[in-house]
């Protein structure tokens, strides 16, 4: 496997314990990949009901040691953090994770009956971007390993109409005044909620037009 280095992925870090999955030992000795879960401001930590063993050596060999968190981009690349801080594509991983909490499975693809609008119930594990206010456009800042930033708009990509059709799809379950939405690796939307622990679902990306897929390795 060849990992790259400097990898530039778009949409903002995800901040947050939730936000990121993570490899650690689980009470076998073994490693698994969990998330952290909320239910009524109660953390929880749920193992994957599968070891996924490639993509935890993905996780491994990209990082340069063992355990640690990742993401999983809308292109199904598989993004961590390095020591040094530089960020690396291990690779692309397409396997739908799912964790039990509570007795019911979540992942990163929603259930069928769920419905722009409703309380996203999966992980909480995406890219940020930035709905534009007026859902005109969706936005990120790209940072430069020098310092040096700048903002990349969805409609310099995909032109003006096509970017606004997907935006304002959004904002009419976002609201107007835009702000942070995340999409996963299943290429659903959501974005946070009406209380701090809650996100809202704002639907798949679908067939609108979205960033291009960016060089992994």
């Amino acid at each position: 496997m060849v990992v790259a280095l400097g990898f530039m992925s778009p949409g903002g870090t995800p901040v947050g314990t939730d936000a990121k999955y993570r490899i650690k030992h689980g009470a076998d000795g073994a490693w698994q990949i969990e998330i952290v879960y909320y239910i009524d401001d109660e953390i929880f930590y749920r193992p994957a009901t599968r070891r996924h063993p490639e993509l935890i050596e993905l996780v491994h060999v990209a990082k340069g040691y063992d355990g640690g968190t990742f993401v999983i981009n809308e292109w199904s690349q598989v993004v961590v953090r390095r020591e040094d801080g530089s960020v690396a594509c291990a690779g692309e991983y397409d396997q739908l994770l799912e964790f039990d909490v509570a007795g019911a499975t979540v992942s990163a693809e929603p259930s069928r009956e769920l419905e722009p609008g409703d309380l996203w119930l999966g992980p909480s594990i995406g890219r940020a971007y930035v709905l534009n206010a007026g859902g005109e456009d969706v936005s990120y800042t790209q940072t430069f390993p020098d310092g040096a930033f700048r903002k990349r708009r969805l409609s310099k990509e995909v032109g003006v109409t096509a970017a606004r059709v997907l935006a304002t799809r959004l904002a009419i379950v976002k609201g107007a005044r835009g702000g942070v939405i995340y999409i996963n690796e299943r290429r659903h939307f959501f974005a946070p909620g009406p209380s701090p622990k809650e996100k809202l679902y704002l639907g798949a990306l679908g067939e609108d037009a979205w960033f291009p897929k960016p060089e992994c390795c």
